[in-house]
């Protein structure tokens, strides 16, 4: 009986790792004007078949984006924690990407670039369609301008 348990025990877990997948979390920090920006994303990403959840406490899928906040030094700090803390989740290899976005990504993209190599990719505030495209078809990234539009419509006809 404890063979049967443990099995369903397995089978149970390796249901809920794969319901994770393209899973995305995103954690908004800062402003309202981030909530807004976090609340567009969501939109957009759910329209392409992600599940996406709003909820920093509870994260559980395989990709983080978190929003960040650039404009004063508790803000700057809060969002460089929350970084930290995900890239302690990806070495643990608790999520497969962490992506981050806002203000303090764009204006310090080379800082945090240099310093933070967890991070896969850093986006400015406005980024939204790199975001998704560096999702959708992460193959197409390294086409520029029209050759990756090509190879994105290639790789993800029904967008």
């Amino acid at each position: 009986m404890a063979l049967a348990l443990d099995f369903q025990s397995v089978v149970s877990q390796n249901k809920i790792e794969k319901m994770q997948k393209n899973h995305i979390d995103i954690i908004t920090l800062g402003c309202s004007k981030n909530l807004v920006d976090s609340e567009k994303l969501i939109r957009q990403l759910e329209a392409r078949g992600y599940t996406v959840a709003h909820d920093a406490t509870k994260p559980r899928g395989n990709i983080v984006i978190i929003n960040t906040c650039g404009f004063i030094g508790d803000a700057k700090e809060e969002s460089i924690e929350m970084i930290l803390h995900f890239c302690e989740k990806r070495k643990k290899g608790k999520i497969d990407k962490l992506l981050v976005m806002g203000c303090l990504s764009e204006r310090y993209a080379k800082e945090l670039q240099a310093e933070i190599s967890e991070v896969d990719r850093f986006y400015g505030k406005f980024d939204f369609q790199d975001i998704i495209n560096d999702l959708v078809c992460p193959a197409a990234r390294s086409s520029g301008g029209q050759g990756r539009r090509q190879a994105c419509r290639q790789a993800a006809p029904w967008r």
